[in-house]
């Protein structure tokens, strides 16, 4: 066609696919003076390589592909008079002539199915893993120092072998999953999952984790960055999963000046009435407590009803801050209010995007103070001993005075001066995402988006009275702790959700001797084994800090753990089926379970306890259900269009709240109450929206709810 006008100058019809496959799909690339085909044409009885003249549409030369037709994948590219192909097994390549299209040499040695094909300096490189290898390939992935793997450099005209590196040596070769080849530079083949530079002149491969590619893209380099796609996938935990831009450290010479640490506000030193908080009269922290339970010793008193309603933002702050491609890209789809909080009478929220915080009334609904920060405020605040403590994405921590909001002090987190553009703001490289862990006169909270990212996650310890710093740890290391994640406290320690081994660990004043409490996390063997609850924070489709949040994946699972009575609530979209060769499900689809216990269906105990429940052809699903001794009761959402999004758990009634259409959630929300003893409904209600994520908060005969359009509401019997 004309480029400037679109006209047709010519055309050739040609099949997608003459083989009955659905890869074989017609490839094009520019070979010399001519465009090259992989296609069939009308009248041919096998696919072909074909080249025309790019100015008449003239066929120069056509190459059959019969003895190739059930291996060739696509065209890959055409470089100094060569035209590579990918066979579609993965299993090698062929080479052809530009000029007249014969076969110059095949290259197929034994190898798994995943090949990396790309050129380098006149060479074509490939890497692959060794049949021996029978790893997943993102368990192989992972295991970089037993990598089996295969780099060789060959003669682009003759497929000799010119170099070969091996095992731990080889290039890394990103997940299948990704269909996106390796990326050449003069200097390096860059493959993803992980983000690899493979140096082609000494071998090396320095890793990057901080970075991966979305599905069916790659990585871009340019302007001495590299450019990273948005992707949920949880092949690479370590990386940010939102597009983004990354470029090499600069050295200390180009780091910005380091700002002063602690900065004390007007009502530093000044004394705070340290009150005594009566049993379920707060919610001060997110998802109530250290532990993240949801579940508070409140009661309720039976239904609720609408209080009072405060619009805490109206909308105009986040149109104005983000530019329309960025508003609707799905990885700034983020709530504009954090959940809410409550202490001393008072409602405690953020909203996200214009760094305000506002304390509401509890009984009348009326604004007590706010507070404006510099940055996104991504976490709810979180309230202790009359203080209310706020992160923002700037690198800041902010102790203000709950009564009204003065500032007692700031604590600048990052180890110097810079900020990058992150979703049309300016935040810090190591913004403050999660909630500040109030425990035992101290505070904790990380800074930092990942553990590759800019020097790694940095762990504070402060004095909660005057922010002086009583301990500070720095991480790096991918490979055991990812990324940024919620902070909890098991008893003796407090330390991130995902860190198993402790490694970000620092021990609460006061509680040497405390024993362990049970904390609700994925993966792991604590509260909720085995089962696949994502929270905001976690890895995939639900990161909400960092990046966008979507609330519930596919597999996500919420609960809430009432510590008295050992009951779990819980409430799973889809039903979950594992295990080999019988299929187990744990949860009904689209039900809210009560269960007792501290796993309320382990593995250990579901052969003994599981009865046929569905049979699928020669498959049967079997599973625990009344009876088995663990579950209470169970309450079924019948309308498959409701999803629940946040549970609140009380010592006499359950809250769930939700969208009213998952796939349509400008429809509304609704708010159900449950008894929780027996499960039975005590009151449904619709809501103009449905909650924000975990956005719901309840003390003692008041529940407050967040919404996505602004507003804070709140509910009494």
């Amino acid at each position: 066609m004309k480029p400037e006008s679109g006209d047709v100058v010519w055309q050739q019809e040609m099949a997608v696919s003459g083989l009955g496959r659905p890869h074989n799909y017609t490839g094009l690339l520019q070979a010399g003076k001519n465009i090259v085909a992989l296609a069939l044409m009308a009248g041919d009885a096998d696919r072909c390589l074909i080249a025309f003249e790019p100015g008449s549409g003239k066929v120069v030369w056509k190459t059959n592909l019969r003895k190739q037709r059930s291996e060739v994948q696509a065209l890959l590219w055409c470089y100094d008079r060569v035209i590579v192909m990918k066979w579609r097994t993965h299993r090698g390549v062929y080479a052809f002539s530009a000029e007249d299209g014969r076969l110059l040499w095949e290259y197929a040695p034994k190898m798994t199915k995943t090949l990396n094909v790309t050129t380098v300096s006149g060479l074509l490189w490939l890497s692959y893993r060794l049949p021996t290898d029978t790893r997943e390939l993102v368990a192989a992935l992972r295991d970089r120092a037993a990598w089996d793997g295969i780099t060789e450099a060959l003669d682009l005209h003759t497929g000799e072998v010119k170099k070969r590196y091996t095992g731990a040596d080889a290039m890394m070769i990103p997940s299948i999953c990704s269909f996106a080849n390796a990326i050449s530079t003069p200097d390096y083949i860059i493959t993803t999952r992980p983000l690899t530079f493979f140096d082609v002149k000494t071998g090396t491969r320095p890793f990057f984790d901080g970075a991966m590619h979305g599905c069916g893209f790659g990585t871009i380099p340019a302007n001495g960055m590299v450019y990273a796609s948005a992707n949920s996938c949880r092949c690479d935990r370590a990386a940010v999963k939102s597009y983004g831009a990354w470029t090499a450290d600069d050295g200390p010479g180009a780091r910005g000046q380091q700002r002063p640490q602690l900065g004390k506000g007007p009502a530093y030193g000044a004394s705070l009435e340290d009150k005594t908080v009566a049993a379920g009269a707060a919610w001060p922290l997110f998802r109530h407590d250290a532990q993240r339970s949801s579940s508070t010793p409140a009661r309720m008193g039976g239904a609720v009803k609408k209080s009072w309603a405060y619009t805490a933002w109206n909308g105009a702050a986040v149109a104005e801050a983000l530019r329309p491609d960025w508003r609707v890209n799905l990885c700034t789809q983020d709530d504009p209010l954090t959940a809410p909080v409550i202490q001393d009478g008072i409602a405690v929220v953020a909203a996200i995007h214009s760094h305000t915080v506002y304390a509401i009334d509890l009984k009348s609904g009326k604004p007590r103070w706010t507070y404006t920060a510099n940055a996104r405020i991504h976490s709810p605040p979180s309230l202790s001993r009359g203080r209310c403590f706020v992160g923002s994405a700037d690198g800041t921590v902010a102790c203000l005075r709950l009564r009204d909001g003065a500032v007692i002090w700031t604590f600048s987190a990052g180890p110097e001066e810079r900020l990058v553009a992150t979703f049309g703001q300016l935040e810090s490289p190591w913004p403050i995402l999660g909630d500040i862990l109030p425990s035992g006169g101290a505070v904790h909270f990380l800074a930092g988006r990942g553990a590759s990212t800019d020097g790694g996650i940095y762990y504070y310890q402060l004095n909660s009275s005057t922010g002086e710093v009583m301990g500070k740890k720095q991480h790096s290391d991918t490979e055991q702790i990812y990324r940024f994640d919620l902070l909890v406290e098991s008893g003796k320690s407090v330390h991130p959700a995902n860190d198993r081994k402790k490694l970000l660990s620092f021990a609460v004043p006061g509680k040497e001797d405390a024993r362990g409490k049970e904390f609700i996390r994925q993966p792991g063997k604590f509260l909720l084994r085995d089962y696949a609850w994502r929270y905001p924070g976690m890895s995939g489709a639900t990161n909400r800090y960092g990046g966008g949040q979507k609330v519930l994946g596919y597999t996500g699972l919420l609960a809430a753990y009432n510590p008295s009575n050992k009951q779990v609530v819980t409430y799973k979209r889809y039903a979950y089926f594992g295990g080999n060769p019988k299929w187990h499900a744990r949860f009904g689809a689209n039900e809210i379970t009560a269960f007792i216990g501290r796993n309320p269906v382990g593995s250990s105990q579901l052969n003994a306890l599981k009865k046929p429940y569905q049979t699928w052809g020669k498959r049967t699903v079997y599973a625990a259900r009344e009876g088995s001794g663990h579950e209470h009761w169970n309450h079924g959402i019948l309308v498959k269009e409701r999803q629940v999004e946040t549970l609140v758990q009380t010592q006499d009634v359950l809250f769930a709240a939700g969208a009213r259409n998952r796939n349509a959630r400008s429809e509304g929300g609704f708010l159900l109450a449950l008894s929780a003893k027996t499960g039975e409904v005590l009151s449904s209600m619709d809501l103009d929206a449905p909650p924000v994520a975990d956005g719901m908060a309840a003390v003692n005969g008041v529940l407050v709810l967040a919404d996505p359009s602004g507003k804070v509401i709140c509910f009494r019997p």
